[in-house]
């Protein structure tokens, strides 16, 4: 109950109209009503009374006599009023005069001339991103190291000592590994020792 009463207060406080509504249910089924449908469904089905199912409403709305004999040649009429009234009325046009569409030049020419100069600054102002200008950025020993790990044709290697690119051979790569972890790559394989002998 002191639930009850704290959530009728917060109700109150925030000025809710639920606040002052009964709390009893406002719908109620009489005794038996479940336990009596079925029969009394059934009953209704079954029974035999007749309904009449004319209802005298009469007519809502009204038509003047002789509307639809008359409405083709009240509409003819009208098209033919508006059509006279149209041949009556000028149509007001604006004339564009020369310094009018000399205006309208002057702003094109403004925006193509504001567009090339952009571009052609933009141009010049900006580095030149071409493939040769990117790899000239990379270091030498960067492409030795790649080279050496991604190239095992001799041929290659004396081209790319020929241009200066210093790099380390296959030899003193393969120094680097243990024995062990040779041997482990040469059972992955499946290479035996005395093939290599």
């Amino acid at each position: 109950m002191k639930q009850e009463n704290d959530i009728l207060n917060e109700l109150k406080q925030m000025g809710s109209p639920l606040a002052d509504m009964s709390r009893d249910m406002p719908y109620y089924v009489p005794k038996g009503y479940f336990e009596q449908l079925p029969e009394q469904a059934l009953g209704n089905a079954l029974s035999t009374q007749e309904y009449d199912f004319n209802l005298n409403i009469g007519k809502p709305f009204s038509v003047p006599d002789n509307y639809f004999e008359q409405f083709p040649a009240q509409v003819l009429q009208a098209i033919k009023a508006n059509e006279d009234a149209e041949t009556v009325k000028k149509i007001k046009t604006i004339p564009l005069n020369r310094a009018y569409k000399w205006y309208s030049v002057k702003w094109a020419a403004a925006a193509v001339l504001l567009i090339c100069v952009s571009i052609f600054s933009y141009r010049f102002i900006m580095p030149n991103h071409t493939p040769e200008h990117e790899l000239a950025s990379i270091p030498q020993n960067e492409i030795a190291e790649y080279a050496m790990l991604h190239t095992d044709d001799p041929a290659e290697l004396e081209m790319l000592d020929k241009n200066g690119v210093m790099y380390a051979t296959p030899q003193h790569v393969t120094l680097q590994l243990t024995e062990e972890e040779i041997t482990q790559y040469l059972n992955e394989k499946g290479v035996n020792e005395t093939e290599l002998n």
